[in-house]
């Protein structure tokens, strides 16, 4: 599910459990995000109208309408490998984790389409480790096995 919110609270891992018991909290209207060097300013947003959502589970999209700065709280867990952008250009939208655990994304305003896509941060990784492997493989092959001196002999 897809959830706007007109308010977004950057808190500390240590503060988010006295945050999420204050019985004054409405969750169905502010965001509770913990606090990364790509997290919204926090404040007061404008309201953000879901058009239509689409797309599968590694690469959802969503369109919106929202007259100033919003922000949407996704049903999906969040993760460092996930990335949000505007349809149509290179721009990155900031993102940030919720106390529950899930995607938030500051929208700019306007009509927009943004799609969240996720890659998974260790596959490069694992990617050059299999080519060296494969390489080094490859490399002992072409050396061959090494022939027996002539003074040895097989028993």
């Amino acid at each position: 599910g897809v959830r706007p919110v007109s308010e977004v609270e950057i808190v500390s891992r240590n503060d988010i459990l006295d945050r999420l018991r204050d019985p004054e909290l409405r969750l169905d209207r502010t965001a509770l995000c913990l606090g990364n060097p790509s997290s919204p300013d926090g404040g007061t947003l404008g309201p953000v109208r879901i058009l239509e959502a689409g797309g599968s589970d590694q690469s959802p999209w969503i369109e919106y309408r929202a007259e100033k700065e919003g922000f949407l709280v996704l049903a999906v867990t969040f993760d460092e490998g996930w990335t949000a952008r505007l349809v149509g250009t290179p721009e990155t939208l900031a993102t940030c984790p919720t106390a529950l655990g899930q995607i938030g994304v500051t929208l700019p305003p306007g009509h927009h389409r943004i799609r969240l896509e996720y890659r998974d941060p260790r596959v490069a990784l694992g990617t050059g480790i299999t080519l060296l492997t494969l390489a080094v493989g490859f490399w002992l092959l072409a050396r061959g096995r090494p022939e027996s001196s002539p003074g040895s002999q097989e028993a």
